[in-house]
């Protein structure tokens, strides 16, 4: 495991310049060189048969990864490029519009909806891009459902959640109850 510390600092500036650019604050908050550089030297030093992304802020260091892009163009119709997964958990568009709707308003109101609009732009994006797209449940799958249809295939719901027969696990133990220790 590596770690890439950013600071505060740091990441609010990137955000600051992040709204010249198209892309999600919250992606601009978390890009790092230090960690696209860590991704692209893993990703040449093995040979991966597939990457998982967790959330949409680390997507660009596979959507835009020089080695899986390349390695795309040298495997066409082989069918051997590194797959891509991405566990979104949330469609975090509809949090951000649930949010704005919900009583965020002022500045951070302004604020939450023009994330709202960047993100579900770049969750349209991401779905588009990636082998696999991961979420965990049903009205967040519909959300992306309805910024592109066409993906239905590439949208997978895996839910969060112990099963029933777990919660209601009663352990068989033979002892004898009238045997003080």
């Amino acid at each position: 495991v590596a770690v890439v510390k950013l600071s505060k600092l740091r990441s609010y500036l990137i955000v600051l310049l992040g709204f010249l650019s198209e892309k999600p604050l919250q992606v601009n908050y978390y890009h790092s060189r230090k960690m696209e550089a860590l991704v692209n030297a893993k990703l040449k030093a093995e040979n991966f048969d597939s990457v998982l992304v967790h959330l949409i802020r680390m997507a660009p260091y596979v959507i835009e990864n020089e080695v899986i892009l390349r390695q795309a163009q040298d495997d066409a119709g082989k069918g051997t490029s590194i797959k891509k997964v991405i566990e979104m958990t949330d469609a975090i568009s509809l949090n951000y519009k649930r949010s704005r709707e919900h009583g965020s308003r002022g500045f951070m109101g302004k604020i939450y909806r023009i994330e709202e609009n960047r993100v579900r732009k770049y969750e349209e994006v991401c779905v588009k891009n990636f082998d696999l797209s991961v979420v965990v449940s049903p009205t967040d799958r519909e959300w992306l459902l309805k910024i592109n249809s066409q993906v239905e295939q590439k949208i997978k719901l895996i839910p969060l959640g112990i099963s029933e027969d777990f919660l209601n696990y009663v352990p068989q133990v033979d002892y004898d109850q009238n045997l003080i220790v």
